[in-house]
């Protein structure tokens, strides 16, 4: 009910609230409890509860077949193939290459079923047992004696999760360390198999799926020591990312990712990892569910003799093929001295088919009931998630002259007619005050981020959190105003990729000569004292590009467009570098290298540079790229070595003297006053 001061203004119906106020929770005929979490909803035609049922395409979406397993990075993949080897799908380009060569496989795969993979490792599940690789396939770290596994998984901080089917058709779960030792005993589950999906999370909250087709997924979760209780779809969804898979059958399965252009792109591949048409991967089937279910509420006290009840508003899903229908009755008599066959089904009022909103009348009466029966076509099942009803009527009516309330029967006319009206301007009047919170990135649900996405033009990654979508589109207005900016390229690669670049404006690293005064005194060697134009070199033209009799060979390039006089100015103009810190793992290339295509002016060019190993010395000084810090060779004395022993011979290098010999950033300049010894 209403929380102001004062009666009641309208009564709420769901699961948190109850469904009643006078005697107990009816049953519900055909349908789900009253306080399912996921709402009022037809039984599944096996009988059934639909808790924790879960249908194919939605277990995809969070959860891969055994078959595969997510690697490093987006749109990275690991596919075991039916004869036993392991491809690794390259995310820029989409193909499947395989881990090993083929001409020398890895024994004892025969009969290979499931993969999980990490970081670091992943692991295979076959007739002779489980093998544990690394990463790259160059070394098996352990081999597993459990020879019936089904489905495999990794644990944060390096365990392997592997299950199996009892002989009694219950799930069991054993753990083993990194080597393949038993970490902890083995676990028996009170879920009958087949399991059909493995996954944890970083919380070590272990998820998994049970059933074969056609039969319902029915979804569990649970910590690694149990107990396990049966899941909701919302909440495998908040626990994982998305997968992109939209499909699966014998013939393989389809992915579907985000294009360079914010196009969607769907591709098919076989189990043995080579490109097949959409028609090759037919959807799932869909869950029998049964077509006729009803529930009544109990009796609702509106604690106002001879109230006028005003309207009921249901608030559910109808999928295509499905209906509601709402019946309502109301007394004025306490319920619980009601005679037996009270209310008669001619008392009762029933709206239109489908209709979610139905204006009551019904006779004046303190205490109303509810009726919902739910139809469907046997594919699909509404979902009744709460249901409000408003009391005492009132309607415009309220705002018109007394003369059109003087007759009685004018008056319920005009209520009723007036009524119709009041509840589509109601629902306006609604939708326009919640307008601006329909732009609120942080209050939104995660469903409304890709429309709120596409009305500010900003295409999401499917595999993208909601956490990282709600940041990005609440940062927008600060990255249009530094749209090809330093600051705002920054801030972009920051947001999608969580690096912070280093970016550097090969203009401003230009030799450019100065003019000083000639009271100042630099170690500059580009500012001289007494500088006077035109005796002062600005700009090296022989280094710009190649010309005949001043430059030398191999210094300058060849360019055949453009006045080579405006070189001084246009050499290293508007472009840059971008540069990212070593150690970034995760990183796509491919869409780093979109998203600074985009971000940047169209008339500017863009180097990027993905750190490895050495370090970067000043600008133009790459120390451990191309140099090597290394000792001087030993002096050989005679004739073979060629080495006389003078004044200016270094035999061997002497003891430090107190300091280190060379100290790079500090006083230091490589390459003018320096010796590397």
């Amino acid at each position: 009910m209403s929380c102001a001061a004062g009666r009641p203004t309208f009564r709420l119906l769901d699961r948190r609230v109850g469904w009643t106020d006078i005697g107990p929770e009816p049953v519900p005929c055909h349908l789900t409890e009253w306080y399912d979490p996921e709402g009022i909803q037809l039984l599944l035609a096996s009988g059934t509860p639909a808790q924790g049922v879960i249908d194919v395409p939605t277990l995809l979406a969070s959860l891969p077949p055994p078959r595969l397993a997510r690697g490093c990075g987006p749109g990275s993949w690991l596919l075991l193939t039916p004869c036993g080897m392991v491809l690794r799908r390259d995310p820029c380009t989409g193909r499947w290459r395989p881990v090993w060569r083929v001409e020398h496989p890895p024994e004892g795969l025969e009969g290979a079923r499931a993969l999980a993979s990490s970081r670091d490792r992943f692991a295979i599940a076959a007739d002779g047992g489980v093998q544990v690789w690394t990463i790259a396939g160059e070394t098996q770290v352990a081999v597993i004696a459990v020879k019936d596994a089904e489905c495999l998984a990794f644990v944060p901080g390096g365990d392997l999760l592997v299950a199996t089917t009892a002989p009694g058709g219950l799930i069991v779960l054993q753990r083993f360390g990194p080597v393949g030792v038993p970490s902890s005993r083995p676990l028996a589950l009170t879920i009958p198999g087949p399991i059909c999906a493995l996954a944890v999370t970083a919380d070590k909250t272990v998820w998994l799926a049970t059933g074969a087709d056609p039969d319902p997924r029915v979804l569990w979760s649970g910590p690694l020591a149990g107990p396990f209780q049966k899941a909701t779809a919302a909440e495998l969804a908040a626990a994982f990312l998305p997968t992109g898979l939209i499909g699966e059958s014998a013939a393989g399965f389809c992915l579907q990712e985000t294009g360079a252009n914010g196009a969607i792109l769907t591709s098919c591949t076989s189990w043995d990892g080579h490109p097949i048409p959409a028609s090759s991967v037919p959807p799932p089937a869909l869950p029998k569910w049964l077509t006729s279910g009803s529930i009544q509420s109990g009796w609702i006290d509106s604690i106002i003799p001879r109230c006028q009840w005003h309207r009921v508003r249901v608030d559910a899903d109808m999928p295509p093929g499905t209906g509601i229908e709402v019946s309502v009755v109301t007394t004025d008599l306490d319920p619980t001295t009601l005679p037996k066959g009270l209310p008669s089904a001619a008392d009762w009022q029933s709206g239109p088919a489908g209709a979610l909103d139905l204006l009551v009348q019904q006779p004046p009466g303190q205490y109303l009931r509810l009726s919902l029966t739910l139809t469907g076509d046997g594919t699909n099942t509404p979902v009744v998630r709460s249901v409000r009803i408003d009391f005492p009527r009132r309607t415009s009516l309220d705002w018109l002259p007394a003369v059109y309330s003087e007759n009685p029967e004018a008056e319920d006319f005009s209520e009723r007619f007036l009524a119709n009206f009041d509840a589509s301007i109601a629902d306006l009047d609604a939708a326009v005050s919640r307008f601006p919170a329909l732009l609120d990135a942080t209050g939104v649900p995660g469903q409304v981020l890709p429309w709120l996405g596409s009305f500010l033009d900003v295409v999401f990654d499917p595999t993208w959190p909601d956490a990282q979508r709600r940041t990005i589109l609440s940062t927008l207005p600060t990255l249009y105003d530094q749209r090809g900016t330093l600051a705002g390229l920054c801030r972009a690669i920051f947001l999608i990729f969580g690096v912070n670049p280093a970016i550097r404006e090969l203009a401003t690293s230009r030799p450019w000569g100065a003019l000083a005064d000639s009271s100042r005194t630099t170690a500059n060697a580009l500012v001289q004292p007494n500088a006077v134009v035109g005796s002062v070199r600005l700009f090296g033209k022989a280094k710009s590009r190649f010309r005949i009799g001043l430059s030398a060979l191999g210094s300058a390039p060849i360019h055949a467009y453009g006045n080579p006089d405006l070189d001084p100015l246009t050499a290293e103009a508007y472009r840059f570098e971008v540069q990212i810190p070593r150690g970034t793992t995760g990183l796509d290339h491919c869409r780093l290298t979109d998203l600074v295509d985009a971000q940047k002016p169209a008339h500017t060019a863009v180097t990027i540079r993905f750190g490895g190993d050495g370090f970067v010395v000043g600008v133009w000084s790459a120390v451990g790229i191309d140099t090597a810090f290394e000792p001087l060779p030993g002096p050989v004395l005679g004739a073979a070595g060629n080495v006389r022993l003078r004044r200016a011979s270094l035999v061997a290098a002497g003891p430090p003297r107190g300091r280190l010999p060379l100290a790079v950033g500090v006083s230091s300049s490589v390459g003018v006053q320096t010796s590397l010894e």
